[in-house]
């Protein structure tokens, strides 16, 4: 890789290539709107007892139906399968969310420059 392939930006040496790629088409606003993703999580993580309770419940629920064992959560919970389907779907959006955000950040990871067989930035 020659000089001519990489940019010297003030954030470091970055491919030309992928630079001109993410000028005419990244909208930096969209790392900005992730943070709403961000802030959703942590709101539900804010009080994990809430989320790990939910958790042992319905493990406790699964243990009796699947075990036998001695029944200790309230069935007046409702059914364990619409227990689990909405820790399931909650669970599941924020991982989808979380991709989503990982796969953005992706883009800008392409920037890095190509090394030569020194493994020394070019």
């Amino acid at each position: 890789m020659d000089d001519n392939d990489t940019v010297k930006t003030e954030y470091g040496r970055v491919d030309r290539a992928q630079l001109e790629k993410l000028e005419s088409g990244f909208d930096t606003s969209r790392l900005l709107d992730t943070l709403e993703v961000i802030d959703d999580l942590r709101k539900r993580l804010c009080d994990p007892q809430q989320l790990r309770q939910e958790l042992l419940d319905l493990h406790a629920m699964a243990h009796t139906i699947i075990n036998g064992a001695e029944m200790n959560v309230s069935s007046s919970r409702g059914p364990i399968w619409s227990k689990a389907a909405n820790l399931e779907m909650e669970l599941s959006e924020y991982a989808d969310n979380l991709s989503a955000v990982a796969e953005l950040i992706q883009e800008l990871t392409l920037l890095a420059p190509e090394y030569d067989a020194d493994d020394r930035e070019i």
